[in-house]
């Protein structure tokens, strides 16, 4: 159902709401008794509109958060009203028998319940009957780690903390991009207490846009998390359908007093981690248990010369056999890691999100033909870029799963890292 058209369910929803607190309101005050047909159609319109429209975003590829927005909006007024409703009714002689402040608070429930119940349960059946692909690199990841034995838990800890670094560092890529403010600086007026959203306002950035990146973001992190089996999927499917709110939250809080709310009774002598960690290249290490073990020495055991008594048969004097050497047996473990050896601050990749389940085409024309579908809400990253077309449509070059194709660019959030991708030819 185009998005249009569930937004005017909406609106026609919110209507009936209004209509439904007027019409009780007014029967309310006349002291009129019952509640009639009328009463009940009304609240029954205002009630089921508006979940059908969130219903109905919720059945297609890309299904708009402001929906659910507004539903809970509706609710919010639908319960005010009905809450004066309730308190007026209390004067009357049957007091609230027959209420229809306590009809009208039961409407909103449900519509509040509608607007966290049906994404969770859209998100879950997502997960579960479209898992999120498996990205190569952490396929194989998961295989060196199966064969390094002991080592399979620091290799999924590292992997997980990479994975978490790489999240960080899209997120303040589209902050800067939307800011035009250097990474570093946004970390220390952050660190400095001022929250996400008003760095994005005061630089002239659209706060809605940001927050819709964010969200895409963290998604397509808990979806892969999910396919791997690291997040139950009921746990997964209720972060990912109330995210984008999570982060809206986000972008409007302290992060400093935030974590020290998260975190309990600070600690005055501890230390606080900085963001910028997330921006520097992990090095490294061995378990601690392996690097307490002294490594094995060799004792070298001090021989006696024999010395020649003077006699008339020179006897030869008993020489002490030197202990044998002992073998090392302490076992080093190699551990395999995804950066063994010490690099240089990595090159930040091109990053884009999917926006609508795009067709990955063999050529940047759509007439060619159609390689695949990237599914929504999927970070591609892309390799190059290419020229407008006739009709104004502008190509990027990407390698999704193996496959080189073209993307078209107004079905995508690009960050601002692909500006200096080369231009390539078709």
């Amino acid at each position: 159902m185009p998005s249009v058209t569930i937004w005017m369910l909406l609106a026609v929803g919110a209507g009936f709401a209004g209509l439904s607190g007027l019409n009780n309101l007014l029967k309310t005050i006349l002291r009129r008794h019952s509640v009639g047909f009328f009463d009940l159609l009304l609240i029954f319109a205002a009630t089921l509109l508006p979940a059908g429209a969130l219903i109905a975003a919720h059945l297609g590829d890309a299904p708009d958060p402001l929906i659910a927005h507004g539903v809970l909006l509706i609710g919010g007024g639908v319960a005010a009203a009905h809450l004066l409703i309730a308190l007026l009714e209390i004067f009357r002689p049957q007091r609230l028998r027959g209420s229809r402040g306590i009809l009208g608070m039961f409407s909103a429930l449900i519509l509040a319940f509608s607007a966290v119940y049906i994404p969770f349960v859209a998100a879950y059946f997502s997960l579960t009957l479209d898992p999120a692909p498996v990205s190569a690199a952490a396929a194989s990841t998961a295989a060196v780690s199966e064969q390094s034995g002991g080592g399979q838990a620091t290799a999924d800890a590292s992997e997980d903390e990479e994975r978490f670094a790489e999240m960080f560092r899209a997120i303040f890529g589209f902050v800067a991009e939307e800011t035009a403010l250097d990474e570093m600086e946004i970390v220390d007026r952050l660190e400095a207490g001022t929250p996400l959203a008003k760095i994005i306002t005061d630089s002239g950035g659209d706060v809605d846009r940001v927050v819709h990146q964010i969200a895409e973001v963290t998604r397509q992190v808990i979806r892969e998390s999910a396919a791997r089996g690291q997040i139950n999927p009921v746990q997964a499917a209720l972060a990912v359908s109330q995210m984008e709110t999570f982060v809206r939250f986000l972008v409007n809080s302290d992060i400093t007093r935030l974590a020290d709310r998260m975190g309990g009774e600070p600690d005055p002598q501890a230390t606080r981690p900085s963001l910028r960690a997330l921006f520097e290249t992990p090095q490294a290490t061995l378990p601690a248990a392996v690097e307490a073990r002294p490594d094995p020495t060799e004792t070298a055991i001090a021989t006696e010369t024999p010395t020649a008594l003077p006699s008339a048969t020179p006897t030869a004097m008993p020489t002490r056999t030197p202990l044998p050497t002992r073998e090392p047996t302490a076992t080093r473990f190699a551990f395999a890691t995804r950066t063994p050896t010490i690099t240089p601050t990595p090159v930040r990749p091109c990053l884009a999100s999917v926006e609508y389940n795009l067709r990955l085409r063999a050529a940047p024309d759509y007439d060619s033909e159609t390689l695949l579908v990237i599914p929504f809400g999927t970070a591609v990253e892309l390799v190059g870029r290419g020229g407008a077309s006739e009709n104004g449509a502008f190509w990027w070059r990407a390698d999704y799963e193996g496959v080189d194709g073209w993307l078209d660019g107004g079905y995508m959030i690009v960050s601002r890292a692909c500006d200096a991708l080369p231009v390539l030819s078709p």
